[in-house]
């Protein structure tokens, strides 16, 4: 799966708690579940409660966030604790999203990939610290990338393009009206996440240890009960290469102590690629020796490969 990787230059700016990737399920990829087909007619198969307007309102304290690519649409995507929640329409705010029928096709979407966000639903359920959810600001600025709005367009602001622009048609820039924002006060509220930053002011970071067997207790607690595990697994991975470049500041944070540490930009960014090649790894060797070993021990041979 395509990960987006963070860059930077110091080991201060790496380090963003609540700020796992955004990510777009990908068409047509070997060993996981394509997103592909449905049209723009296509509607949602929304859940009981939804249908009845009873459905729990999208709470994204606890989430991840996904763009899944739909006939050619990339429709917004949450993954929280009660469910799975698409956007209508590329809406945006909380009263976009609808619960969808996990158990029920969904046009356009493989049945294979629901199942497997429906067990990462499940395993964010068993994981209540909230480490590895979508950061308040990673939202927003991915669908902005992602709907080519630009931050003048918020802001209502001209940019100094436009400006120019204006002014080569001979439009006085000192009468130029406001320019009106492409968002409501609502909708700028949702984008900033702020419904997420009550959660994010008691944020205690925990080791990436404890990170790292809070997941695998939630997979094995899920994998007990799944009737097909390789969407349990599938899932696992996918939250772990959602989260590598987290998990992998966390894994240089862990080894950049000392007489480690170093600001060198080249170094870093090599620490950088290796640490989510060990987080990588890590996913594999736990999963490898699940069946055998159990959740335990195959934590501890897992954990061994990042020391």
């Amino acid at each position: 799966m395509s990960i987006n990787k963070m860059i930077g230059h110091n080991i201060a700016n790496y380090y963003k708690p609540y700020a796992p990737k955004e990510e777009t399920l990908p068409k047509n990829k070997a060993n996981n579940p394509s997103v592909v087909g449905g049209n723009k007619s296509d509607s949602l198969i929304l859940s009981e409660e939804a249908q009845t307007g009873n459905a729990p309102q999208l709470d994204r304290g606890q989430a991840h966030h996904f763009f899944i690519d739909i006939g050619g649409r990339k429709v917004s995507t949450f993954v929280t604790p009660d469910g799975i929640w698409m956007a209508k329409d590329g809406g945006i705010g909380r009263e976009a999203y609808e619960r969808i029928d996990a158990s029920t096709d969904v046009p356009g979407v493989p049945k294979s990939t629901i199942q497997e966000l429906e067990q990462m639903s499940k395993m964010l359920a068993h994981m209540p610290s909230g480490h590895l959810s979508v950061s308040p600001g990673s939202y927003g600025r991915s669908v902005m990338a992602e709907m080519g709005i630009k931050l003048s367009d918020i802001t209502g602001t001209y940019t100094v393009q436009e400006l120019q622009a204006l002014k080569d048609k001979g439009h006085d820039l000192s009468k130029l009206p406001p320019k009106p924002s492409l968002m409501t006060a609502e909708q700028l509220q949702w984008l900033r996440g702020d419904d997420m930053a009550k959660d994010a002011k008691t944020f205690q970071p925990a080791s990436l240890k404890e990170i790292l067997r809070e997941l695998v207790n939630a997979f094995a607690a899920v994998h007990e009960e799944s009737e097909n595990t390789q969407f349990t697994e599938a899932a696992f991975r996918l939250m772990l290469g959602k989260n590598s470049g987290f998990l992998g500041v966390q894994l240089m944070r862990m080894k950049l102590t000392g007489d480690a540490a170093t600001t060198n930009p080249a170094i870093l960014e090599k620490m950088r690629i290796d640490s989510e090649r060990q987080i990588d790894l890590f996913g594999d060797t736990f999963l490898n020796n699940f069946k055998e070993h159990g959740a335990e021990k195959a934590f501890e041979l897992a954990w061994s490969k990042l020391q």
